[in-house]
């Protein structure tokens, strides 16, 4: 894995499973620190874990897109991860 850069940041929504896991592990891969949004708190704990122990850079936020109270939390975390280059998936 590359070492994530400050550059290169990503917000992946869904990153538990499927496209959104896979996303997220490409792009530690590609050198980006990772922010995870899902609802499957251990999963995702799993997977920022995965990530860091490559020598990536990650953090998970356990939220829901279909409550809007659960939504808040990618705002506050996402604002003290993120910089002005951002890719939202």
């Amino acid at each position: 894995m590359v070492k994530a850069t400050n550059d290169k940041v990503v917000l992946i929504v869904g990153a538990t499973s499927g496209i959104g896991k896979a996303a997220a592990l490409g792009f530690a891969e590609e050198g980006y620190k990772v922010a995870l949004a899902a609802r499957r708190e251990i999963e995702g704990y799993k997977i920022a874990t995965a990530i860091k122990l490559e020598g990536g850079e990650a953090i998970f936020i356990e939220t829901d897109v279909s409550d809007v109270v659960s939504i808040s939390p990618i705002s506050i975390r996402w604002d003290g991860f993120r910089n002005p280059k951002n890719k939202l998936l």
